[in-house]
């Protein structure tokens, strides 16, 4: 079990980071702030994901 939320502290780390590199590259190449708004969304929900998985094995390593 330990395996697998390691995985998915993985996956919902790689894919956060992609995410706020785009938005921020769309936000730079259309000059629309409204991209930087996003950025900003997707790490916050990174964080929560990343908080939630901590937990959740701590939880299980009890």
């Amino acid at each position: 079990m330990s395996k697998s939320l390691g995985s998915a502290l993985v996956t919902i780390l790689l894919s956060v980071t992609v995410c706020v590199i785009l938005m921020v590259a769309a936000a730079i190449i259309t000059d629309q702030s409204l991209y930087y708004v996003a950025a900003g969304l997707f790490a916050i929900s990174g964080v929560a994901g990343v908080y939630v998985v901590r937990s959740l094995q701590k939880k299980i390593g009890r």
